[in-house]
Formats: C-alpha cells, structure tokens, sequence
C-alpha cells in the first residue's frame, strides 16, 4: 500500500515536472538572455503547474465527496429520456444512486496535493532568487 502512494507521488510529480518544463519553454527558458529571465520562466512554470496540481487535486477530493451526484443524476436520467439507447435505464431513485455510488472505494490523492504543493513551493523559492536578483 506505502508504494502505490510513493508511485502516485512519483508520477504525480513527473507530471508537474513537465508541465513546468513545457510551460518555461514556451516563456522562453531556452531563448532567454540573461540568468534573470531563465530563472523567471522556470519560476513561472512550476507555480502554474503546482497550482494546475493543487486545483485538480482538490477538485476530485470536491467530487469524490459527492458534491457533483445530484448533477451527474439528473444528466444520466436526462439521456434516457431524450436520446433513446443513450443513459442508464436501471438508475432508479437518487437514493439507490447514492448508495451504489457510495459503495465505490475513494482513491488517495494525498500524492497529487503533495506533489502540487512541492511544485509551488519551487515556483516560489525561485521568484525569490529572481527578486534577489534584480
């Protein structure tokens, strides 16, 4: 159990890695003059991709706690009834929904916070050698 979430962290933070990477590259890291700008473009990429990390994280612990069911009921009843074939004719009753909603086991996403908040915390040591400087 200890190694899938060090793998869930892992990858988590692989994922970061490269978004901050991609995202420096687009601001300019391989093009840029001076330390300053190389160092502002890394800084840029990994506060995005932290936030982009920690956003995402705390969207699925959102979901995961059930505040999009009654949403995610009303459009699967809502494509029985308007597309034929489409959407689950079984669903029954919010409460059988919820029930059998509630039986599914909740993923960890302590690894992707993690790995969000160490992105950021990156981003922002490094806007601080920026700022030391300039």
């Amino acid at each position: 159990m200890q190694n899938s979430k060090r793998r869930q962290f892992l990858v988590a933070l692989l994922a970061g890695t490269v978004m901050a990477v991609l995202i420096a590259w687009a601001k300019g890291l391989f093009t840029a003059g001076s330390a300053a700008e190389k160092v502002l473009s890394l800084c840029d990429g990994f506060s995005v991709s932290g936030l982009l990390l920690l956003s995402l994280a705390f969207l699925s612990f959102v979901a995961g706690e059930g505040l999009f069911n009654v949403l995610s009921y009303a459009v699967q009843k809502g494509l029985h009834h308007f597309i034929p074939g489409r959407g689950n004719e079984n669903l029954g009753s919010y409460y059988d929904y919820l029930m059998a909603k509630g039986e599914k086991e909740k993923p960890s996403l302590l690894g992707m916070f993690l790995a969000g908040a160490a992105c950021f915390v990156l981003g922002l040591i490094l806007m601080g050698v920026w700022y030391g400087m300039q």
